[in-house]
């Protein structure tokens, strides 16, 4: 399998919806990507670094989950759904593992297929 690279942590930062609720660290897509001339060395290198070791700071994976009501009077904890708010770093490591899985699966469906 191939190594992950800048150019993949570009890909995934420009698929990211600038407009979307930021994480914990406040920090939007859209951030990044007007700001990306400027961060994109440590941004890669950030990404690159945890695909390298497996190891991320604790505050890259920090997520908030708010909890917004289905019916206009919930009364249990079904009536909510949980949206999840992660910081764009994880996002963008979320966004390289679900595309270059979706590669190898794709390859593997391919040749299993004609097995079903």
């Amino acid at each position: 399998m191939q190594t992950f690279s800048e150019q993949d942590v570009e890909t995934a930062t420009r698929s990211i919806p600038p407009g979307k609720s930021p994480g914990p660290d406040g920090i939007t897509a859209g951030f990044y990507k007007s700001t990306w001339p400027i961060i994109k060395d440590d941004v890669v290198m950030t990404v690159l670094n945890f695909f390298e070791s497996g190891k991320i700071l604790s505050q890259i994976n920090a997520t908030n989950i708010a909890l917004v009501p289905k019916v206009s009077s919930p009364n249990s904890v079904g009536d909510y759904r949980p949206i999840s708010c992660c910081n764009v770093v994880y996002k963008m490591i979320s966004k390289i593992l679900t595309l270059r899985l979706t590669e190898v699966l794709g390859f593997w469906l391919v040749k299993i297929r004609p097995c079903l």
